[in-house]
């Protein structure tokens, strides 16, 4: 017995050495939580959605990025609506997604992530599901076992040991079915063992497979019987099998049949990072110190393709509930929420579901758990109703069925820190290059004005052209006039190109859909997981993002009106070709004495002056008077060369009081050299501003309250049933 403590007193100073002398790959990436006000929307409704941004390594939750996308998927995968969103320092967000682009009623998902998640895997980006047009059918228990699910710990079985198989069984609906009667016989009708479902619908089953036998799974409610087939077992596989006990971490290598001098074992948790532990051994015991939360270790060959891994939850621990009501008055829910929105440096959200509700999503499982790791089972019913201890033995359960997914073991191996293609966005940038038609790019710089604000940035360019360009927030269709300035601040004539983001596929996730019958198929999933690979690009159809940069003489070709087009569509008249251009209306009315020809443009009127008269008419350069509109508007198309839209910024260096714009027109023999443009317009990829509060509606009646707490010291979901009274 002797020999056998200092036996493994010499492992543990083995494995601390090892620990010691290895650094941490730390692969941090961002996890966001993104909820949804409810799950069921009518066609037409914005969908109002709020959460965090977080980074969950090395103690720190905030970000690091300070904005984010979001997506509206349709059931093909096809990207409907796409918005770039902005997060406060502490990572907290509002959307509000439009679905006028939805044409058919069904399950669509919201989809979120950072540009530094895209370093690793899509499959790991925020998805909420949403149903749009239609009503969650009422969720009633049904007669008999509905729908059970069954995978192997770790993946596979392998022959000769002790392991188990994870069982989920839950009705029609998802809804979780707690004391169904299990068993595992095999091919002769022996009983393995039996157990019963606890109130998450799970169960672990414990057994010895052999190779060259077959056994199901027999799952027994209100006197029906159903069985499944349990994947057969591997006679050579290895796999890894583990335990924590205390702050140590037990493993061994079944069918390792001695050294594994070819393997590598490495340790993972978001804290820190890819610990490269040794070469393979066919048993240890390994210190965990101060790690916490999840832990997954991986068998691994001298490349790093994994062979088998085994995840395990150190203690669970959880935030502390805020103290809530067991009846909350609707008209009261408003101030009730932003009360308990954000206090001690905890973020708070809250959101109130009916009975039939279904695929809310919760702040634990996706920050902590489904962030990283991807299993076929569902994450556990009726989980966040539960104490720390039955919590614990779930999330055990579910792990021991999923695989990590955030990143490929062996590209993080090969590549350390070269897998970070993307950076995390901190400012809203303009980026791209001077082309070659301006050379003498020594001391040049580009200047940018944003249209809307009047705001002036520029950037100096590199001896390639080349620039990037921080600006401030801007919001979404918000245009910047670009020019190019030699040395000595002088505009130059130039070809800009911007340099346009790219956006991700869509990776395979989960898919939902509505439920048909209270009976529903019992099946086993088979071996392997979700395979991994990418759909082809996407395509946004409900938003129109000019990606196009058009470079003309008299900047956009729709604000501007040349000879050539006047003689292509036969103008008669000013009025006709102010009346051709999309972005100019014309109105008469002849009850204004003072000024019947109204003028205006159709990006609505400036809030500067609430007197303002609309458009201004320069003719060559002089400003035209009211009294003298009727006379200018019915001026033959034959003597006028161009007619050109000014936006306020352009218009008020020719004239006073121009705040809506103006309609410049040259006659044919004026002096035009000085209105030529050397610039282009670009229209980049803004923020979707949300304005106002959102909306907390509730009527009367029972709903269950869902809550997440996301703090320093922990993540933690909550769900029970609340009454809203009058």
């Amino acid at each position: 017995m002797r020999l056998k403590v200092i036996c493994t007193f010499l492992l543990c100073l083995f494995w601390i050495a090892n620990l010691a002398a290895q650094l941490p790959h730390d692969f941090r990436s961002e996890q966001i939580f993104l909820g949804v006000a409810k799950t069921e929307w009518a066609p037409n409704d914005t969908i109002e959605a709020n959460g965090i941004v977080t980074c969950l390594a090395s103690g720190n939750i905030r970000p690091y990025s300070r904005y984010l996308y979001i997506e509206l998927l349709d059931s093909s995968d096809s990207v409907m609506v796409r918005q770039k969103v902005g997060c406060d320092e502490n990572g907290r967000f509002r959307a509000r997604i439009p679905t006028v682009s939805v044409v058919s009623v069904g399950v669509y998902y919201v989809r979120a992530y950072t540009n530094l998640m895209r370093n690793f895997s899509g499959e790991n980006f925020a998805l909420q599901p949403v149903l749009i047009g239609e009503a969650f059918p009422k969720r009633e228990k049904g007669n008999g076992v509905l729908r059970c699910s069954i995978y192997p710990e770790g993946g596979f079985l392998v022959e000769g040991q002790v392991q188990g198989i994870v069982a989920s069984v839950t009705d029609y609906s998802g809804k979780a079915i707690s004391g169904v009667k299990l068993s595992v016989v095999n091919d002769k009708g022996d009983t393995l063992c039996v157990g019963k479902t606890r109130t998450s619908g799970l169960a672990n089953l414990k057994f010895v497979p052999l190779a060259a036998r077959h056994y199901k799974l027999f799952v027994t409610d209100n006197g029906v019987t159903t069985s499944l087939e349990i994947p057969q077992a591997y006679p050579d596989r290895m796999k890894l099998q583990c335990a924590i006990n205390g702050n140590k971490l037990m493993f061994e290598v079944l069918n390792a049949n001695g050294s594994l001098p070819a393997s590598r074992l490495y340790l993972y948790d978001k804290a820190n990072g890819l610990v490269l532990i040794g070469k393979g051994r066919p048993s240890g015991i390994v210190p965990l110190g101060n790690r916490l939360g999840v832990t997954t270790v991986f068998l691994t060959d001298s490349v790093g393709n994994v062979l088998s891994e085994s995840s395990l939850t150190s203690k669970y621990r959880m935030t502390e509930l805020p103290s809530l009501p067991d009846t909350i008055a609707a008209d009261s829910i408003g101030a009730w929420l932003e009360r308990i929105g954000s206090s001690d440096g905890k973020s708070v959200f809250a959101r109130f579901a009916t009975k039939n509700e279904c695929w809310n999503q919760f702040a634990e499982s996706e920050l902590q758990y489904k962030s990283d790791y991807a299993s076929p089972l569902p994450f556990p019913d009726n989980f966040f109703k539960e104490n720390a201890k039955n919590r614990s033995v779930d999330l055990q359960d579910w792990l021991s069925t999923a695989k990590f997914s955030r990143f490929a073991i062996r590209d993080a191996i090969a590549k350390d820190t070269a897998l970070y293609v993307y950076m995390p966005e901190m400012n809203m940038t303009i980026h791209g290059e001077v082309s070659a038609v301006y050379s003498n790019a020594s001391g040049a710089s580009l200047v940018a004005y944003n249209t809307e604000s009047n705001n002036v940035y520029d950037t100096t360019l590199d001896k390639d052209g080349r620039f990037r360009m921080a600006v401030d927030d801007f919001a979404d269709g918000t245009s910047f006039f670009l020019q190019t300035m030699d040395k000595r601040s002088k505009p130059v004539d130039s070809k800009i190109i911007l340099h346009n983001d790219s956006y991700p596929s869509v990776s395979p996730h989960e898919k939902y859909s509505l439920w048909q019958s209270e009976y529903a198929e019992s099946k086993a999933t088979v071996n392997g997981m979700m395979q991994g690979g990418q759909l082809p690009d996407v395509v946004v159809k409900a938003r129109v993002k000019r990606d196009e940069h058009l470079s003309t003489e008299k900047f956009y070709s729709y604000n501007y009106v040349g000879r050539e087009k006047i003689e292509q569509y036969n103008y008669l008249y000013l009025v006709d070709i102010l009346r051709g251009i999309p972005s100019v209306l014309v109105r008469y009315n002849p009850e204004n004495s003072k000024n019947p020809w109204q003028i205006s443009s159709n990006r609505g009127m400036s809030t500067l002056n609430a007197s303002s008269e609309g458009l201004v008419i320069l003719l060559d350069g002089s400003r035209v008077e009211n009294e003298q509109k009727a006379d200018v508007l019915q001026m033959s198309a034959d003597e006028i060369e161009t007619v050109e839209l000014l936006r306020p910024w352009q218009a008020l260096a020719y004239t006073w009081g121009a705040v809506d714009g103006a309609i410049k027109v040259t006659t044919r023999g004026a002096d035009k050299s000085k209105v030529r443009s050397k610039g282009i317009f670009y229209t980049p990829f803004g923020l979707s501003v949300v304005k106002g509060n959102p909306k907390t509606t509730v009527t009367p009646g029972k709903y269950r309250l869902l809550m997440d707490v996301v703090s320093p010291t922990g993540i933690t979901s909550f769900e029970r049933d609340v009454v809203v009274s009058e």
